[in-house]
């Protein structure tokens, strides 16, 4: 939880600086896939120019758990902050590197009738970093991301996706 309530607070702050100063923001959202849990996320995030090459990307991901095995619910969800740092500067297409740290959350309930599996759930929190890279589509007033990403840590995860981002 400690780990957590820094991420959100380092969150704020970009967000709160770059609102201030004359820099482009974007919002947006996207899907992907994450190959451990092997399941679909849907994401909400944002795009802060800092200075060229570089931009900090931030989103929030949760992923749909179907298919669970056995009697448990599991829930899983990340909080993700990386720098992009542009290998191209194209006016349309822009290849990037990124790393940066991730904030995952995991809840496992039993679901069962059995008396024999405790109800009381688990929860697991760890933080990963990130390396990557995607390309960025500038469509004149909105972006198109496609991203490959690697987790390395307590969750790590191959995550690929695909975000729409829009200027505010």
């Amino acid at each position: 939880m400690k780990g957590f309530l820094i991420l959100c607070s380092a969150l704020f702050v970009f967000i709160y600086t770059n609102l201030n100063a004359k820099v482009t923001t974007q919002i947006g959202g996207g899907i992907g896939y994450g190959f451990e849990i092997e399941t679909q996320a849907i994401q909400f995030g944002a795009l802060f120019d800092i200075e060229i090459p570089f931009q900090i990307a931030t989103d929030y991901r949760h992923f749909f758990i179907t298919d669970t095995k056995g009697p448990f619910v599991i829930s899983w969800w990340e909080i993700n902050a990386n720098t992009h740092y542009y290998l191209t500067e194209e006016r349309v297409t822009n290849f990037y590197i990124l790393c940066g740290l991730q904030y995952a959350y995991r809840t496992v309930i039993n679901d069962s009738d059995n008396q024999i599996f405790s109800t009381a759930p688990k929860y697991r929190s760890d933080i990963g970093f990130n390396i990557g890279g995607g390309v960025n589509f500038d469509l004149r007033g909105y972006n198109i991301m496609p991203e490959i990403k690697f987790t390395l840590g307590g969750n790590q995860q191959l995550f690929i996706g695909i975000s729409a981002l829009f200027d505010i």
